[in-house]
């Protein structure tokens, strides 16, 4: 099964109101198509029930990549702009975040045999190198009520992969801005 019935509907429904606007892609449709490109790839992420995108929406996410790539500009993959008071926090770092939490959860409920879990996403994240994440932004990273929804995953194999994976790229794209997005997610 592909991307949620829902969420490829309203992709749908989004590409049909493009083009009888004869192709003109308005704010708010842009808005429209990347929520739904989000959903669908946060679907094709799940741990627990990952869903891989419908056919047409990964082509039509491939030709706007490509499109960049040549050289060309993109109606939907630039970036979004909202007015004063937007929100600052980096989303891909959250999801880096989720990801330890979720690794957390899957430990703590006994799917992952890993009795030092915190230490475990500390070293992952950064904890080991010279300026890098302390012991107590973990703690309070998997305190967070941001993220109290968060559930354990039924397959631990994904879930150490995806946090060892998020850790690296955490490391690689966020430990410099450690200490101001430690402040938006409850972090030191």
């Amino acid at each position: 099964m592909g991307s949620d019935k829902d969420t490829y509907r309203r992709f749908v429904d989004v590409e049909d109101q493009i083009r009888s606007a004869n192709g003109n892609v308005t704010p708010e449709a842009r808005r429209k198509w990347l929520a739904t490109m989000h959903d669908a790839l946060s679907e094709a992420h799940r741990p627990n029930d990952p869903r891989p995108l419908e056919p047409e929406m990964a082509f039509r996410l491939k030709t706007e990549i490509n499109r960049l790539m040549n050289g060309h500009s993109s109606d939907f993959l630039a970036p979004v702009t909202y007015g004063p008071g937007s929100p600052g926090r980096d989303p891909d770092a959250t999801e880096c975040i989720r990801d330890a939490v979720i690794y957390a959860r899957t430990c703590k409920a006994g799917l992952i045999a890993d009795a030092s879990f915190r230490k475990t996403i500390w070293r992952e994240y950064g904890g080991e190198l010279a300026g890098g994440l302390s012991m107590d932004t973990v703690k309070d990273w998997l305190a967070s009520s941001k993220f109290k929804d968060v559930e354990p995953a039924q397959d631990p194999d994904l879930v150490t992969r995806l946090m060892r994976f998020s850790g690296k790229h955490y490391v690689e794209n966020h430990l410099n801005h450690t200490k101001w997005f430690g402040n938006l997610v409850g972090g030191s």
